[in-house]
């Protein structure tokens, strides 16, 4: 349960990363627009057992735990991530050559990515994806094959 938590703290931070060069929705960034302090508004968690969706009490939990998060991008390249819990993170971002995707190096942990699904100057949609089938039998989820979370956050400037 508690490296789940994690893991979704971890991608909510990621999330936080991502805008557009103007107030049209798109699904790419650039980096001046991310630059800045971003507010979670919304977040959806689901899981993905052995193809089928299926629903987690515990990931609602840390849904409302993680609904006040923040993160702010820096122009140097940095970031900070506050959850609103006793979890911090700190690290580096950038974007990848079509703005498509954020590119997260935290300090204390593995690199990850987070997909633009949405971004304007004031707003981004964020998509996280992870393969968590070793933690299946951890949070309790029975699979026979494999286990996705998928997590989308709503972000506001």
């Amino acid at each position: 349960m508690r490296n789940l938590k994690l893991l979704a703290i971890l991608v909510v931070g990621a999330f936080a990363f991502q805008s557009c060069n103007n107030d049209d929705e798109g699904s790419s960034a650039n980096k001046a627009d991310l630059v800045g302090v971003w507010t979670s508004s919304e977040i959806d968690i689901s899981f993905i057992a052995d193809g089928e969706s299926i629903q987690d009490e515990d990931a609602e939990n840390i849904l409302r735990e993680s609904e006040s998060s923040t993160i702010e991008f820096k122009e140097d390249n940095t970031y900070v991530s506050d959850e609103g819990t006793d979890f911090e993170e700190n690290g580096t971002w950038s974007l990848n050559g079509d703005g498509s995707k954020i590119i997260f190096e935290p300090e204390n942990s593995l690199e990850y990515e987070v997909e633009v699904l949405a971004a304007s100057a004031n707003q981004i949609k964020l998509k996280f994806e992870e393969d968590i089938t070793q933690l299946a039998a951890f949070i309790g989820i029975e699979v026979d094959n494999e286990l996705i979370i998928v997590i989308e956050v709503n972000m506001n400037k």
